[in-house]
């Protein structure tokens, strides 16, 4: 089987049961086909010539392969970035069925969401996760959960160590708060709250009294502490009297129906700064 065909079969097996721990996912770097596709994907320039792909492949499968620890921007086809796109399409094959359907990568997306599912919710807990201390030995443990194969997670790890970062990192970082919010008001709330992000943004919807909104808001502040996802930004807001910032939007609830509003004065505001 190719490597290729594997990361099909990778992505279905974690699409069907999705705890489901994959284990020698490195013997796919000894198939030819994933370091083509990862230089094809990346390659601003005509070909870099299969004899050198294979002594990089060589290089990676017998360990010895180190990463650039130089902090200046590199090439689009170097070395490093070969590697890292190889790391990023098997991580990629393995999360990307298990991510949150409620995290979105387009900001239209979150907010139609917002439109259709907030209508009923009474409060809002809102945060934004910035500069996030991504800790690297908690990131590999995350990993573990699913992925069981010691060789791929040294090459991770190696990464990680020279500054390499892949955004899939954060985004394997960040399912944990979107595990986190689905279990919970899976298992304790039922359809009274919703859940949207994006990015490192989030707000979360409860119907019901205060105090339900306050619970959540303490224990989820533990949980982020406990990741090193620290949210500074934590706050709950009634979403029937008030009016809720994300994503460049003004949200509020007039006579039962969700309305967006341009906030004018923080465009403004910005405006004069520049």
């Amino acid at each position: 089987m190719q490597g290729l065909e594997r990361l099909g079969v990778i992505q279905e097996l974690s699409r069907k049961d999705s705890k489901w721990k994959h284990n020698d996912l490195f013997k796919i770097l000894r198939k030819e086909d994933i370091w083509i596709a990862a230089y094809e994907t990346i390659k601003s320039n005509p070909g870099i010539g299969i004899p050198r792909l294979r002594s990089l492949q060589f290089k990676v499968l017998d360990e010895s392969y180190k990463f650039s620890q130089s902090v200046k921007p590199i090439s689009k086809t170097s070395n490093d970035k070969i590697v890292q796109e190889v790391i990023r399409m098997i991580l990629e094959a393995v999360y990307e069925p298990i991510f949150d359907h409620q995290s979105f990568g387009f900001v239209h997306d979150a907010l139609q969401h917002v439109e259709r599912q907030f209508r009923s919710m009474d409060w809002v807990i809102e945060g934004a996760i910035k500069n996030p201390s991504l800790d690297q030995n908690r990131l590999c443990e995350i990993i573990r959960k699913r992925i069981e194969d010691p060789r791929f997670i040294r090459l991770i790890r190696k990464s990680l160590k020279s500054g390499k970062f892949l955004p899939i990192y954060l985004n394997i970082y960040f399912n944990e708060l979107d595990e986190w919010v689905r279990q919970k008001a899976g298992l304790s709330f039922e359809n009274n709250s919703k859940y949207t992000r994006y990015a490192d943004y989030w707000i979360i919807g409860i119907r019901g009294p205060r105090h339900i909104a306050t619970e959540i808001k303490n224990e989820l502040e533990s949980f982020l502490k406990f990741h090193l996802l620290h949210d500074d930004k934590t706050k709950i807001t009634n979403i029937r009297g008030g009016k809720l910032s994300f994503l460049g939007y003004y949200i509020f609830l007039p006579r039962g129906k969700y309305s967006f509003q341009m906030p004018v004065d923080q465009v403004i505001k910005r405006m004069k700064e520049r």
